[in-house]
């Protein structure tokens, strides 16, 4: 099976190699074919996954585009999380979706009678998002090309500075040279109002602005109880006056267990000094977040050091398994969300 259809012969021989081998050393093949090099060759491509199903396509080499290409996914690790906590059916909430690497395997997770609501506020990357879900025929995305924050508002928004990363435009205190005005939404009303449903799942890549979502949706991580997946990045949360303890602290006030996520697996040490993904958990003394965590933690592990073979590593959707569940069949309907044999694991 084709990993990218490009002009490109270097980055078809790249992308080829870069999947025989599991996530955790994969990372080398970025080396050998890298941003700058893609420049100059000024190529357009269209790339699967090596996780699922999902095909991106690409008229310009970008990070976060181009690592996609060559590895066959971004955040495998999120993958791993949400194939673990989340079932068919499922809504899943997509903060900051870009061009949509993680918000179209979120699709092939929750299934047809799923739901993905992807807040993405720049333009560019709504029209991708568009262009991509039609692409991959992923009718159960609804794009909100809004940002997401603790009032509703029209505000300053910074796009990304250079052609290099899409993802990393952000909404600043202040209209700037370049800056778009972007209208905000909060979960909460969304939710009060019947516009989304309650999440299972809330992934968020916001550029410093998580506080702001947080706050935002006080009410539904009280009720909903949703797993939460975020950017823990100083030097964004700087540009807001803030720092990742805020973030920790206010989390740990509403009753969760916080876990920073590598390659390897989940650790209670929280590394607040340089840019990396935290997972919150919800940890009432009923709500056994310690009992996840350690399936997630062994998941990654597995994931990381496995071949990407479906049945064997857990970041695999085994599509044949979701189908079946679409269609109705309920025979493993009593395991725990999340239970190993849900994806072969």
């Amino acid at each position: 099976m084709w990993a990218v259809r490009t002009a490109s012969f270097r980055l078809r021989w790249v992308a080829r190699l870069s999947r025989l081998f599991p996530p955790a050393v994969s990372g080398v093949f970025l080396r050998m074919y890298p941003l700058a090099a893609a420049g100059r060759d000024n190529l357009s491509f269209e790339a699967r996954s090596s996780l699922g199903r999902t095909r991106i396509r690409a008229d310009r080499a970008e990070r976060v585009s181009l690592w996609f290409a060559i590895r066959g996914y971004l955040e495998w690790p999120s993958i791993v999380i949400a194939r673990t906590v989340c079932r068919p059916g499922d809504v899943v909430y997509d903060v900051g979706g870009n061009i949509g690497t993680e918000t179209l395997p979120l699709a092939e997770i929750v299934g047809p009678s799923g739901v993905v609501e992807c807040f993405e506020p720049l333009p560019e990357n709504v029209r991708t998002l568009h262009e991509h879900i039609e692409l991959n025929g992923a009718r159960q995305i609804r794009v909100h090309p809004n940002a997401v924050a603790d009032r509703a508002a029209t505000l300053p928004f910074s796009p990304p500075a250079t052609c290099v990363n899409r993802g990393e435009g952000y909404l600043d205190a202040q209209a700037g040279p370049g800056s778009i005005q972007v209208a905000t939404v909060v979960l909460d009303d969304l939710l009060a109002r019947g516009v989304i449903r309650p999440p299972r799942l809330i992934h968020m890549d916001v550029q410093g602005a998580e506080l702001f979502v947080l706050r935002g949706a006080r009410q539904m991580l009280t009720e909903a109880r949703p797993v939460l997946i975020l950017e823990s990045a100083p030097p964004c949360l700087a540009v807001h006056g803030l720092k990742p303890s805020d973030v920790r602290d206010f989390l740990r006030e509403q009753d969760y267990a916080l876990f920073d996520v590598d390659r390897f697996g989940l650790s209670t040490a929280l590394r607040e000094d340089i840019i990396t993904n935290w997972l919150a958990l919800p940890a009432r003394p009923d709500e056994q977040a310690d009992q996840l965590a350690r399936r997630i933690h062994r998941r990654i592990i597995r994931a990381a050091l496995l071949p990407l073979i479906p049945g064997l590593n857990p970041a695999v959707l085994r599509c044949c398994a979701v189908a079946l569940m679409e269609k109705g069949v309920r025979w493993w309907s009593t395991c725990p969300a999340g239970d190993i044999r849900l994806f072969g694991g």
